[in-house]
């Protein structure tokens, strides 16, 4: 507590009668007494304890009396009592009516960064570089911010946005899910650079997976064969327009086949036994023809053609083969001849009267020129009747027919006029051209 003793010293001089005693019959003055007024001060309250001593009354002779009452204070100038009014006091307990005394509480988006705060910049805008949480903005706080292409606020790297913050591509090394087979960050042998698993047909080149094209088709005709290659010669597809023919028999340049069996198997002597196609008289003749190649032989050329030849047999198959060089007949050759193409051996006689497959009222005369004219002739060109042994009689198996008598089989070239086929042993019966009768 605060006590200001304040005294207050009144004088008051009555100048009537101040020259006389007591007694003067002018009447008597009186003089008023003050006591020192004490003020105490408080806080919140002051409180003001005056004594004033009861006037003393001085009877003026004229009859009239005079009181005098305290009538002047003089205050300490230093006073700083809170009931003071002074426009300038800052104390709390002022009452002045402009003092603000209902301030709000801090908080998020005052504009002012308070305790906890890392920013405020007291707007409503979160994708500034102060989020509406007052945070600074970081990649993974679900809002896309300054440099961020997205930001989903998650740690899945196989949606639309990575955890880095930026947008899933094809390329980045992340598979996103029901958008990319895969993702190797470019050209890999399983994966095509455009995320889609590799694989030869698709339309898409792909160097990695050892890809040289790849048209999106099935065709192995034209520039771009199985498995993605290049079309070349020896890849055993004929590029339609570019070869003539393409492996097996084919020429090394792929515009032709071989001639014959010999000339496959000189140019490949591990050649196996097998069908294959060859072309005696070249591109500009006949059409090519498949024949059985004996390589084990030594590239033996077997050809065979099955027809009903009436007295000759019901779907009896002739076989030609090219002996290469002039040999004898053997009657194991016949067998295994045969069994080549699952047949067996002639059982049957060779009929011969010197007309029956002389003479062109026979039907087996026609069928048996067609095969010589057509077939036999057409595969070897140089063919004549001389350089042909044939098998005529099952029931003699020492007996061919290496040669005719004129007329014998005019159908084959034997030179016109009666006459009949007769038998030789076999080991007079060398000839270029063997042919054999199956059933």
């Amino acid at each position: 507590m605060k006590t200001s003793t304040l005294t207050t010293i009144v004088i008051a001089c009555i100048t009537t009668g101040c020259a006389g005693d007591s007694s003067d019959s002018r009447g008597s003055d009186t003089m008023t007494s003050v006591t020192p007024t004490t003020v105490n001060t408080t806080d919140s309250m002051t409180t003001v304890d005056e004594t004033t001593e009861g006037p003393d009354s001085e009877t003026d002779t004229d009859g009239g009396s005079e009181t005098e009452s305290p009538t002047e204070t003089t205050a300490d100038p230093s006073d700083t009592d809170s009931t003071d009014t002074d426009p300038t006091d800052t104390d709390p307990t002022d009452t002045d009516p402009t003092s603000d005394t209902d301030e709000p509480p801090p908080s998020c988006g005052d504009g002012v960064v308070d305790d906890g705060e890392e920013c405020d910049d007291g707007n409503e805008v979160d994708d500034d570089a102060c989020t509406n949480t007052c945070s600074l903005p970081v990649c993974g706080d679900g809002v896309t911010n300054g440099d961020e292409e997205c930001d989903d606020g998650n740690d899945d790297d196989s949606d639309a946005c990575l955890t880095s913050c930026v947008a899933a591509t094809c390329g980045d090394g992340q598979i996103q899910a029901d958008v990319e087979a895969c993702d190797d960050m470019g050209e890999s042998a399983e994966c095509n650079s455009d995320c889609s698993l590799a694989a030869c047909g698709d339309a898409i080149l792909n160097l990695s997976a050892g890809e040289e094209c790849d048209d999106g088709n099935e065709e192995n005709t034209d520039e771009c064969v199985a498995e993605c290659l290049l079309a070349t010669c020896g890849d055993g597809y004929v590029h339609e327009g570019v070869e003539f023919c393409d492996g097996g028999s084919c020429s090394d340049q792929c515009d032709g086949y071989a001639a014959y069996c010999a000339d496959i198997l000189a140019n490949d002597p591990n050649t196996p036994n097998g069908m294959y196609t060859i072309d005696p008289d070249g591109n500009e003749g006949n059409e090519p023809y498949e024949v059985y190649c004996d390589m084990s032989a030594g590239g033996h050329t077997v050809y065979a053609t099955t027809h009903n030849w009436g007295e000759w047999g019901n779907n009896m198959t002739i076989v030609i083969r090219d002996r290469l060089n002039p040999g004898l007949g053997q009657q194991a050759d016949w067998s295994a001849t045969c069994q080549l193409f699952n047949t067996t051996n002639y059982v049957g006689s060779w009929k011969n009267t010197g007309q029956t497959y002389s003479l062109p009222q026979y039907q087996v005369y026609a069928d048996s020129q067609n095969y010589w004219q057509n077939e036999a002739t057409q595969l070897f060109p140089n063919l004549t009747y001389n350089d042909i042994l044939i098998l005529q009689d099952s029931n003699s198996p020492g007996c061919w027919a290496h040669y005719a008598e004129p007329g014998s089989l005019q159908s084959l070239g034997s030179p016109g006029g009666n006459g009949y086929a007769f038998c030789r042993n076999g080991q007079q019966a060398s000839k270029r051209y063997h042919i054999y009768l199956c059933l």
